[in-house]
């Protein structure tokens, strides 16, 4: 076999015995006085970080919620709703598909271009059952229909968009 050949296979070889080592990232929650809503804070063994909320929408939260909470997400949080802090980003412009399992599954940019007050957050549907929210609805012709508000850090607010799902909708 000529040297080129051998060389190419001995290549193909070592990259083969090589192994591939991917993150592996635990999320949790924190500054929102519950276990079902917080900013989110990854960890990976003693590393921790942020997930920045460049293109962070109901797709990505529902990951969180069904992980942490076993429920969907009520609503996204951005712009640091939960407060701000100083601990770096791990993740930016995070992606997930509708049949993620987790957020290792999804797609994100390792670099970031975020500041302190954009980390992103959820709020989950298995706040609305406790003591953390009222909900109401309002507007309907039945006590039955209408549109959602919720109470939440001293006043109502509506609900809309991307927050209403077949699951809000259900635990409403």
């Amino acid at each position: 076999m000529p040297a080129s050949v051998v060389s190419v296979f001995s290549a193909i070889a070592l990259l083969s015995i090589v192994p591939t080592v991917s993150a592996a990232f635990t999320p949790v929650l924190y500054g929102g006085g519950a276990n079902c809503q917080g900013q989110v804070l990854l960890t990976e063994g003693s590393s921790y970080g942020n997930i920045c909320d460049d293109s962070w929408g109901l797709s990505e939260a529902n990951v969180i919620c069904r992980d942490l909470a076993g429920s969907e997400a009520v609503a996204t949080t951005t712009q640091s709703q939960f407060g701000a802090n100083d601990i770096d980003f791990l993740m930016d412009d995070v992606s997930c598909s509708s049949g993620a399992s987790s957020i290792n599954s999804c797609s994100w940019e390792g670099r970031d271009n975020c500041g302190s007050s954009e980390i992103a957050g959820v709020i989950c549907t298995s706040c609305l059952s406790g003591s953390n929210y009222e909900v109401r609805l309002v507007g309907g012709d039945t006590p039955c229909e209408g549109q959602v508000m919720v109470y939440y850090n001293g006043g109502w607010g509506y609900m809309y968009g991307s927050a209403i799902s077949s699951s809000v909708a259900d635990a409403v």
